[in-house]
């Protein structure tokens, strides 16, 4: 016959203090709360390089998206924007004038254009070959050298260039 037992009786004694427990418990508390006020802040850090990177890439992504259509140099382009920028303008703005001004040279190259002609400017050139949108700008920074500002800035939103 077998007996089968489903009772035990443990019997534990503490002699001594709590408070050491009590302490570590409190300290080990505040390092977890540190720890995770640490990885939400490496959490919103990350998250910021991010972004910054991703913007980064996406701005250069952009340019040479736009030297692509408009055959205009991409360091030609950061230089321009730098100008603009201490100019009071922006990078943006620069590009948006690419832009604007190569659609401008497109519809010219077939129509003909009396805003470029009135500034003594052919966009097409000897080798009958229609000119890069760098080298019609060039050419249009050196017509407006002789306007005045009001002229520049009515023949720049012709040429589809922002006035700034």
């Amino acid at each position: 016959m077998s007996v089968v037992s489903n009772e035990l009786v443990t019997e534990f004694k503490f002699d001594g203090s709590l408070s050491p427990l009590t302490q570590y418990n409190q300290s080990f508390s505040s390092a977890i709360g540190l720890m995770t006020k640490s990885i939400g802040i490496i959490s919103a850090v990350t998250g910021a390089m991010y972004a910054f990177a991703n913007s980064q890439f996406e701005a250069i992504d952009n340019m040479n998206q736009l030297s692509r259509e408009t055959g205009f140099n991409i360091e030609s382009m950061q230089k321009w924007g730098y100008v603009a920028s201490q100019n009071g303008s922006s990078i943006d703005k620069v590009k948006s004038s690419i832009s604007g001004l190569s659609a401008k040279i497109g519809e010219a190259s077939i129509k003909g254009s009396e805003d470029f002609e009135m500034l003594g400017i052919s966009v097409v050139g000897a080798n009958r070959k229609v000119k890069d949108t760098e080298t019609i700008l060039n050419e249009v920074r050196g017509a407006f050298a002789n306007l005045s500002e009001t002229q520049r800035i009515n023949y720049a939103e012709k040429l589809g260039i922002d006035k700034s």
